[in-house]
């Protein structure tokens, strides 16, 4: 199994993926942990594919891998920062988010860490025991954007390790997370943010950085759709609702909207956003929903 050691806060290389385990490969941002060969007994050797063939570890050193990943669950605390919202939660528990855009912004990025401390209920003295996860922005995958992606890098671990005197920091790729919850090393990542779709392939845990794709329609495309179908409809919020429209219009979006199994195209027959062919269908699954 995967075996991530997150490394002392003071080098900003922050994984370590473990020798002689199953599905174990190379990820740029590993480097060996000190003594790590050592405590588990084991040597390091060359990565492989993790679809290659499994090798079986030593029984006492899966042990000990396992149950330092499993306690280490709980005191570590994960960030997903987008241009709209942030995701945050203890490893070992349910996600929650934060609004960072406007209107109504609960935070801003210079704040954000602030909240999500408080909101865990974390005292400043318990952070010197927590390790953090930050995942790194979808919009530096690209390889032209390596200069950028490094100066993001240096700037949010002295910002948060200066300020919060974390014990652990990590920052990962974000592609790569997505695969790993998803108990994979290779795959293709599509993103949809707030204004731009970020096309995103990771072959053994390495983006493909000069593949990258960046299609500029994101989010912000489908809320504006919905505002017009509202408005095509007469549909207004109620009289003591204080939500601009386009907030109802992005709420109605985000608990209603899913992806359909087939492009909309070959299913409805025509373009979806032909909006005066699409409101004269009647065979489209219909369900209630209050925002």
């Amino acid at each position: 199994r995967l075996a991530p050691h997150v490394m002392q806060a003071s080098s900003i290389h922050l994984l370590q993926f473990a020798g002689r385990y199953r599905s174990r490969f190379c990820h740029p941002c590993a480097r060996p942990l000190p003594g790590a060969e050592a405590e588990s007994g084991q040597t390091s050797s060359p990565c492989h594919d993790a679809e290659g063939p499994p090798v079986a570890p030593p029984e006492s050193g899966w042990r000990a891998v396992y149950r330092r990943s499993k306690e280490s669950m709980a005191s570590t605390i994960c960030v997903d920062t987008g241009r709209g919202y942030a995701k945050y939660g203890m490893a070992d528990g349910a996600p929650a988010k934060i609004q960072i855009c406007e209107p109504r912004a609960e935070a801003s990025q210079q704040t954000l860490y602030t909240h999500v401390f408080r909101r865990l209920g974390l005292k400043r003295p318990q952070l010197a025991q927590m390790a953090l996860i930050v995942a790194e922005p979808f919009r530096l995958a690209a390889h032209e954007h390596a200069r950028e992606l490094e100066a993001w890098r240096f700037e949010t671990q002295k910002r948060i390790l200066q300020a919060y005197k974390l014990h652990r920091l990590c920052i990962v790729d974000s592609a790569s997370l997505c695969l790993f919850a998803n108990k994979r090393t290779s795959g293709v990542v599509v993103n949809i943010g707030f204004a731009l779709t970020f096309v995103v392939p990771v072959v053994r845990g390495h983006i493909v950085r000069r593949a990258v794709r960046t299609v500029r329609i994101g989010g912000a495309a489908l809320t504006q759709f919905y505002s017009s179908i509202l408005d095509r409809l007469g549909v207004e919020p109620s009289a003591n609702s204080s939500l601009p429209h386009i907030t109802a219009a992005r709420n109605l979006k985000e608990v209603s909207c899913e992806a359909w199994p087939t492009t909309l195209e070959e299913h409805l027959g025509h373009s979806p956003f032909a909006l005066s062919q699409l409101l004269t269908r009647d065979d489209a699954p219909v369900f209630s929903t209050t925002v």
